[in-house]
């Protein structure tokens, strides 16, 4: 009687318990992904302000780099895998060569320095610029944006959000 009770009560307790770990550790495992695409973006807006004081220095005034084509330059080859990129993704680009920026471990995400066609809405004008990350950890389609931007004041510092944009982010 008692054995019945046990299994009656506790395999469905295990059933459960196994259930919220299997998302748990699922969410967890998504989480470490998208870390990248922060992280990233981070180190670009890094490089785009080192670019900037580095022109106005050389220069006496600051001035942003070009914009660059995305890495990799199609968001299927993200899409729910890794994408290795080579050394020429970075090498044969302006904009890539003025941030002094390369990647050379796999990524989870298509990275980008965008001049104009702003989707974080932090900035806008003509003497700015945004870094977004586009992924698609899960291959349906729906893809997850990370964005951070920076624009040229009227004193001609450069001013960067401090804001991370982000859109769908466990996509």
């Amino acid at each position: 009687m008692i054995a019945v009770v046990i299994l009656v009560l506790i395999v469905p307790m295990l059933g459960v318990l196994a259930a919220l770990g299997i998302y748990g550790v699922r969410r967890y495992l998504q989480s470490a992904k998208t870390s990248e695409a922060k992280n990233t973006v981070g180190a670009l807006i890094r490089a785009e302000e080192s670019a900037f004081e580095r022109t106005k220095s050389e220069e006496g005034r600051g001035r942003l780099c070009e914009a660059s084509k995305p890495v990799p330059s199609s968001m299927g080859e993200v899409a729910g895998r890794k994408y290795l990129p080579s050394a020429g993704d970075f090498d044969n680009d302006a904009g890539w060569k003025c941030l002094k920026f390369s990647l050379s471990s796999p990524i989870y995400y298509q990275y980008g320095h965008y001049r104009s066609g702003f989707v974080s809405g932090l900035v806008s004008g003509t003497e700015a610029f945004e870094i977004r990350a586009h992924g698609d950890l899960d291959a349906d389609g729906k893809p997850s944006t990370f964005a951070r931007a920076g624009e040229v004041d009227g004193s001609g510092s450069l001013k960067v959000s401090s804001q991370l944009f982000v859109s769908s982010e466990f996509e």
